[in-house]
């Protein structure tokens, strides 16, 4: 057992974009209160993205190069992130490069997703929190650390992560 807080460490998401030698890979730090991740970080260190909680109800990102010395987070411009009301007649989706299934497709054909967009990592989580993107169907299973700093920084940027059967994804499970 986990305990009611802990915290969540992925030090190479997207591990498969990381070989393939695609930039979307991210290493992400959550941090988990009563089975809901209430902060996290999530860092892009090819692009120098990083994406971040900063107090409740309120994320953004900010660039941060690999080889720029030393920064307090206090002095960066950091660009607030908030989700967009999806509009069902244009709806935008992200899907895995590396977890796409024929039961995605389902989902996304349902949806009636007009556009659909590949990312990897747990920037897909980050590009809706950004308000680019409405939904991100994932069908199959995933791992607490995959998820916990991302599903921070969209919830703090209004959006949701829910399962199937339409409950919020809880961690420490």
């Amino acid at each position: 057992l986990c305990g009611s807080r802990f915290i969540l460490v992925d030090p190479l998401d997207g591990t498969r974009e990381f070989i393939k030698k695609r930039p979307e890979f991210t290493i992400n730090i959550g941090l988990v209160e009563a089975g809901r991740p209430v902060f996290g970080v999530v860092y892009t260190p090819a692009s120098g993205q990083l994406f971040a909680t900063l107090a409740t109800g309120e994320a953004a990102e900010t660039h941060l190069p690999l080889d720029a010395p030393a920064a307090d987070p206090a002095t960066l411009s950091w660009t607030p992130l908030r989700t967009r009301r999806p509009d069902p007649g244009a709806l935008v989706a992200v899907e895995s490069y590396s977890h796409r299934s024929p039961e995605t497709g389902d989902v996304l054909a349902r949806l009636g997703a007009s556009e659909v967009r590949r990312a990897g990592s747990s920037l897909k989580f980050c590009l809706i929190a950004r308000g680019e993107i409405d939904v991100y169907p994932r069908i199959g299973p995933t791992c607490e650390w995959d998820t916990a700093a991302a599903h921070a920084v969209l919830s703090a940027a209004g959006g949701s992560v829910r399962t199937l059967d339409g409950r919020e994804l809880a961690y420490g499970k």
